[in-house]
């Protein structure tokens, strides 16, 4: 497979360098300090011609904020330290971590997005903003 018989949705895509896909909002709250913080991971892809198996897809991720990835029975799960100064493990001298959960939005066309929905701490909106604005006072 050549650069010039791509199927259609590889075409934004590159062969020589890395360019971003989408940009899912994750949210979350810790334990110690009850802060909130609201996480983009933006889904880099790059292109590989595999002389077997032809195009392949790599994949990296760029968060807005210092975050680590680990796999929980093969799926990706992020956690991020948390922002609040001295905020620390019990008896450690570690941050905190915050468990990162995607935000799952569903558009209501009733329910306008307001302050319940910019200033919320929790992963599922429903609302007009589909999860687009959910959470987002709490962005770093």
């Amino acid at each position: 497979m050549t650069m010039t018989t791509l199927p259609a949705h590889l075409a934004p895509y590159s062969f020589t360098e890395w360019r971003p896909g989408t940009t899912t909002p994750y949210i979350g709250r810790c334990k110690q300090c009850k802060r909130a913080v609201r996480v983009g991971i933006t889904q880099l892809k790059q292109l590989f011609e595999h002389p077997v198996k032809g195009v392949i897809v790599f994949y990296d991720y760029e968060p807005s904020r210092p975050c680590y990835s680990h796999k929980v029975q093969g799926a990706l799960c992020w956690s991020t330290p948390c922002p609040t100064e001295g905020c620390m493990f019990p008896r450690s001298q570690m941050p905190s971590m915050i468990a990162l959960k995607r935000i799952d939005g569903v558009v209501h066309e009733q329910k306008k997005c307001d302050a319940r929905c910019t200033g919320a701490t929790g992963h599922t909106c429903e609302c007009l903003c589909g999860g687009e604005h959910h959470g987002a006072d709490h962005s770093l």
